[in-house]
């Protein structure tokens, strides 16, 4: 999962990761921790959110605690506008 962080202090739009970018990181990634990055051994995640400062988390994590990880990080998933009213 690739988690992108805005700072909320700074106003301008959030970037297109495309899969360009981020396949220089998966290929490093699968280098250091996976057998192989292949859509059948490997699924990706990204969300674009409001923080404190900029930065950009990259999580690893087995299938089944996706979804435990997405109730952990509502900013991941809610929309914008409900993340910065709250």
């Amino acid at each position: 999962m690739y988690e992108h962080i805005y700072d909320i202090n700074r106003n301008r739009r959030f970037i297109d990761h495309d899969n360009l970018e981020l396949k220089h990181c998966q290929d490093v990634l699968e280098a250091a921790f996976l057998t192989n990055d292949t859509a059948a051994l490997c699924s990706a995640f990204q969300c674009s959110h409001r923080r404190e400062q900029d930065g950009t988390r990259i999580w690893i994590l087995p299938p089944e605690q996706f979804p435990e990880w997405l109730k952990s990080h509502p900013e991941c998933w809610k929309s914008a506008t409900e993340t910065m009213q709250e």
